[in-house]
C-alpha cells in the first residue's frame, strides 16, 4: 500500500504538479507579503480608537489570505487526484498492476494516502505562510492553541476533497470528474455566503446553508477554523465586519464529527466501488 502511494507521489512529480504549484504559491506568497507589509505601513502611526481599526484591518488581511489559501489547496486536492483512477485505466497502468497480486483496496487506499498527504502537506505550507506574514506585519493576537486547532480543521479540507475526488475519479473521466468536483465547491462556497451576506437571520438562508453544508462540508470548515483563529466568540470583531470571510454561523464540534465521519464514508464507498469495477 505504501509502495503505491509511492508511486503516486511519483506520478505528481511527473506529472510537473509540484514545480508549478511551487511557482505559483511564491507568487502568491510575494503578492500578500507586498500587502500585509503596505498595510503595516499605513496603519502603524494609528493610536487611540484606530487601534481597533487597526486590528480589524489585519484580522480582514488574515482572513482573507487563509480564503485564497482554502481556494488554493482546494483546487491543489481537485486536480491533481481528478483522473486518478480513470486516467490510468485510459493509458493501461491500473492493467499493469492490478494482474499482480495486490488487493485493489491497497491500491485505492495507497493512492488516496499518496494525495492525502499531498494536499496535506501543501495545505500546511499555505496555512503557516500565511499566518507567520501576518504576525511578521500587524498587531493580531494569535494564541497557540488556537492556531493548532485552527491548523487541524484547515486540514480537513483537502482530505475532503481528496476522498471526494477519487471517488469520483471511478466513475467519471478526468476531465468531467474535475468540472463536477469544481462545482460541487463552488455549491458549498455559495451557501455559506448566503448565510453570511444576510445582516437578518433567515430560516431559508439557515436551511440552505446547511444543506450544501451536509452536500460537501468544506466551506463550513473553513469557517470553523477561520472563528477558531479569530477566538471564536471571545473575538473584538466577527459578524459582518468580516463578512463573507469571516463570522456568521459557526459549525459546531457535532459538525466537524460529521465532516471527519463524511471522509470515512467516501473512502469507503469508493474502496467498495473500486473493488467491484470491471477494469
Amino acid at each position: 500500500m505504501m509502495t503505491i502511494a509511492w508511486m503516486t507521489w511519483t506520478e505528481i512529480l511527473r506529472k510537473r504538479v509540484l514545480l508549478v504549484t511551487v511557482l505559483m504559491t511564491l507568487l502568491f506568497l510575494g503578492v500578500y507579503t507586498f500587502a500585509m507589509h503596505s498595510l503595516a505601513g499605513l496603519t502603524s502611526s494609528n493610536t487611540g480608537d484606530d487601534l481597533l481599526s487597526n486590528y480589524l484591518h489585519a484580522a480582514l488581511g488574515l482572513a482573507m489570505g487563509l480564503y485564497v489559501s482554502n481556494f488554493t489547496v482546494a483546487y491543489l486536492a481537485i486536480f491533481s487526484s481528478a483522473g486518478t483512477i480513470s486516467s490510468e485505466i485510459e493509458s493501461g497502468l491500473l492493467l499493469a498492476i492490478l494482474p499482480r497480486p495486490v488487493s485493489r483496496w491497497r491500491v485505492y487506499l495507497g493512492k488516496w494516502i499518496g494525495y492525502a498527504v499531498w494536499g496535506v502537506l501543501y495545505g500546511a505550507v499555505m496555512f503557516w505562510a500565511v499566518v507567520v506574514i501576518v504576525h511578521a506585519y500587524t498587531a493580531v493576537p494569535l494564541e497557540a492553541a488556537s492556531l493548532w486547532k485552527s491548523f487541524c480543521v484547515f486540514e480537513l479540507i483537502p482530505i475532503s476533497l481528496v476522498s471526494l475526488s477519487i471517488l469520483g475519479s471511478v466513475y467519471l473521466p478526468a476531465l468531467g470528474n474535475g468540472v463536477a468536483m469544481t462545482l460541487l465547491f463552488g455549491i458549498g462556497m455559495i451557501g455559506g455566503f448566503i448565510q453570511r451576506i444576510t445582516s437578518v437571520p433567515q430560516a431559508a438562508m439557515e436551511k440552505i446553508g446547511l444543506v450544501t453544508s451536509l452536500l460537501i462540508p468544506t466551506n463550513a470548515a473553513y469557517y470553523r477554523m477561520i472563528s477558531e483563529l479569530m477566538g471564536g466568540s471571545n473575538s473584538p470583531v466577527g459578524g459582518q465586519e468580516l463578512s463573507p470571510f469571516a463570522g456568521g454561523p459557526t459549525p459546531s464540534n457535532a459538525f466537524l464529527g460529521y465532516t471527519i465521519a463524511y471522509i470515512c464514508v467516501v473512502v469507503g464507498v469508493g474502496l467498495w466501488r473500486f473493488t467491484r469495477k470491471d477494469v
